[in-house]
């Protein structure tokens, strides 16, 4: 009677299948791995950002500025200070903790060596207050009785805090391509930085803030236009004009996208 050539292969596979289960049950069930003192640059993303408070919250105690560059080294490409500078302004947006924001944006400006960008979520109170409205009362001017009714003298009304001062198409090569790029002025022509700007468009709306970027002006945001849509741009926070009707149309002649640039300027 011969030998049935299968049972070895049969049990060679029921004993590597038994083999894998033993040893997933162990490893994964009984002694499971677990991580320990790894590396700031191996943590997820909302763990880097608590990192990167912790880095910024140290240095504002101790003045340390090079152990915190030797702390953000050690995040990689993560703690680079256009990285520390985006998580304060995030967190200025979304209303996060005062003192986080602090400790991010005094990191920043340490890092940058640039002056301090105060990023707080709501936008810089005027220099210049308007002063309050008299009381509605009509000036009377008395005039005889058969001449008719009193004549009243119009006030003027009084223009928003914030005026457009320019909203021009750029197709020079002089500017950001496919972007509005935004200017904040004080009544001196000086840039703002922290001040709200909104971008609003027919399905949606973008906040962001002025001063992110003092290498270009102190009051300076932009904003990528995409083809086809039409933006309005704002002040946000207080009564301002409104720069409309801006899109990424192409230039002539070159083929390449237009810019837009928007200038605000605070009222006296």
């Amino acid at each position: 009677m011969g030998r049935t050539p299968g049972w070895p292969l049969v049990a060679l596979f029921l004993g590597v299948a038994l083999g894998l289960a033993l040893g997933l049950t162990i490893s994964w069930g009984l002694w499971p791995v677990q991580i320990i003192n790894a590396d700031p640059v191996d943590l997820r993303a909302p763990l880097r950002e608590d990192y990167l408070v912790l880095i910024g919250q140290a240095y504002s105690q101790d003045g340390d500025l090079g152990r915190a560059r030797q702390r953000l080294a050690a995040l990689g490409e993560w703690g680079r200070v256009q990285a520390v500078t985006d998580l304060a302004a995030r967190y200025a947006v979304e209303g996060r903790d005062q003192n986080a924001i602090q400790a991010l944006t005094a990191l920043a400006d340490a890092l940058s060596g640039k002056a301090t960008v105060q990023l707080t979520a709501s936008v810089i109170t005027p220099a210049v207050q308007a002063s309050p409205s008299p009381s509605p009362t009509a000036t009377h001017t008395a005039v005889p009785a058969a001449q008719g009714t009193p004549t009243i003298t119009p006030t003027a009304t009084p223009r928003p805090p914030v005026r457009l001062v320019k909203s021009e198409r750029i197709c020079s090569g002089e500017g950001r391509p496919g972007y509005i790029m935004v200017y904040v002025q004080d009544q001196h022509g000086l840039g703002l930085p922290n001040v709200e700007i909104r971008v609003s468009w027919a399905t949606g709306e973008d906040r962001f803030f002025t001063g992110l970027k003092p290498d270009i002006d102190p009051g300076y945001a932009d904003f990528e236009m995409q083809p086809g849509v039409s933006y309005q741009v704002r002040v946000g926070g207080i009564d301002s004009e409104i720069a409309g009707r801006i899109s990424a149309e192409p230039c002539a002649g070159d083929g390449g996208t237009a810019a837009w640039r928007v200038i605000f300027q605070r009222g006296e």
